[in-house]
């Protein structure tokens, strides 16, 4: 069971349910039903691009640390820290 409170949509929802005959709950899951794939397609891609990004710069972040000498961190979240404490 999912609740969310959208008071924007209420009445335009109530509405639409009492002039169709049809429960709020059958708009609500015909909404699901035909945009939430496309939602979740284009939030997975977006997350998967800040994924790509983020490696980018550890490896790049690597990369100086291997080619200049600088302090070698265990892991990423040591690296996010150190520049956290700056």
């Amino acid at each position: 069971m999912l609740a969310v409170r959208l008071p924007e949509y209420e009445n335009r929802l109530k509405i639409l349910a009492i002039k169709t005959g049809r429960t709020r709950a059958f708009y609500v899951k015909e909404l699901f039903k035909r945009h939430f794939p496309e939602i979740e397609d284009n939030y997975l891609k977006i997350d998967s691009l800040d994924d790509i990004r983020n490696r980018g710069t550890i490896n790049a972040i690597k990369k100086v640390e291997k080619n200049k000498g600088v302090k070698k961190y265990k892991s990423t979240k040591e690296i996010f820290a150190s520049w956290r404490d700056k």
